[in-house]
């Protein structure tokens, strides 16, 4: 399901915005994920799914320029926002990145004997709730775009799906290589990311 999810925006630019369990079957081989819904299909606009796969590269990098501004361009935080909602929104997007990150960065509470990230134990969409709740009183947060609500609609989604099944694994191993091959295009074709035909 993650490798899905980065396949959907860093590839495709179109993504599967309804994570219910009932829209996926896992093939008798188990080794297939086969998707039953497409009506939920959404094309990403290019300038969302860019500054999308900034905030991940920038909350991933710690580079608070690029997050705020990533943040900014989806809509999430007002060009003029206070720096208490920058490091507000900051925390959250570090938080809920936490699972991508190498091994070496991960909470080691939430880490198997292997060195595995687990993604039940963790409680991460709890955790990252929680935060979320006691930080939208603020005026300095905008309402983020439709696009970039479905989107993270579906990476909670995919969160889920992966912390009910209760598997253990490093999800660095599946961003980095996206997330390098963002990071290497030159900025003028990270604005025009295009779809897959």
């Amino acid at each position: 399901m993650l490798q899905l999810f980065f396949i959907e925006v860093f590839d495709l630019g179109l993504v599967q915005t309804d994570p219910n369990f009932g829209n996926y079957l896992i093939s008798d081989s188990g080794d297939e994920l086969i998707l039953l819904d497409f009506g939920s299909v959404m094309a990403l606009d290019d300038a969302v799914r860019s500054a999308l796969c900034d905030t991940m590269l920038a909350g991933l990098q710690d580079d608070d320029v690029l997050l705020l501004d990533a943040l900014t361009r989806l809509g999430c935080l007002l060009p003029d926002a206070e720096s208490h909602a920058q490091a507000t929104f900051k925390t959250f997007v570090t938080n809920l990145l936490e699972p991508l990150r190498p091994a070496a960065q991960l909470p080691a509470e939430y880490l198997n004997r292997n060195g595995e990230y687990c993604w039940g134990r963790s409680e991460l969409i709890n955790r990252t709730g929680r935060h979320v709740a006691r930080s939208m009183t603020s005026r300095q947060f905008a309402l983020p775009s439709g696009d970039f609500a479905m989107v993270a609609r579906k990476l909670t989604g995919v969160f889920t799906f992966i912390a009910v099944l209760q598997a253990e694994f490093n999800g660095d191993e599946i961003a980095a290589p996206f997330l390098d091959a963002y990071a290497r295009k030159p900025p003028q074709a990270k604005q025009t990311l295009g779809h897959a035909e």
